[in-house]
Order: C-alpha cells, then sequence, then structure tokens
C-alpha cells in the first residue's frame, strides 16, 4: 500500500499566495502536485492561480468559489 502524505493544506490555503519546493515541500513531479492543490483548492472552496517552475510551485488564492 503506497504511504499517504499530509500536507498542512490550512495553512497553505489560509495565505493569500504560497510557494512550493520540490524536496521540501512535495516529492512528486510538480504537474503532478499542482493538480493536487487544484483538487484540495475545490474542497477548499478556493479558486487558485498557479505558476509551476522546474522545481517549484507558485499558487494564488484569487477568490472563494460559491
Amino acid at each position: 500500500m503506497a504511504k499517504r502524505t499530509k500536507y498542512p493544506w490550512t495553512k497553505w490555503f489560509s495565505k493569500k499566495s504560497f510557494k512550493l519546493t520540490r524536496g521540501k515541500h512535495f516529492e512528486s513531479q510538480p504537474y503532478c502536485m499542482a493538480q493536487s492543490i487544484r483538487n484540495r483548492a475545490v474542497l477548499e472552496r478556493k479558486s487558485v492561480s498557479i505558476k509551476i517552475g522546474e522545481n517549484s510551485i507558485h499558487v494564488k488564492i484569487v477568490g472563494d468559489l460559491k
């Protein structure tokens, strides 16, 4: 069974923006983590803008979902 990583979603989504670095905040490919962030944003009822770098992800909370 695969190990499940628990991310500090509440902490991250309480900010207006945040930057995650591969190897420090997550281990997967940035595009995979970006999709996880998008999925979590829906659960958090937030709209996000994501910029994916080679080993980092910049996330900006742009609003609330209705």
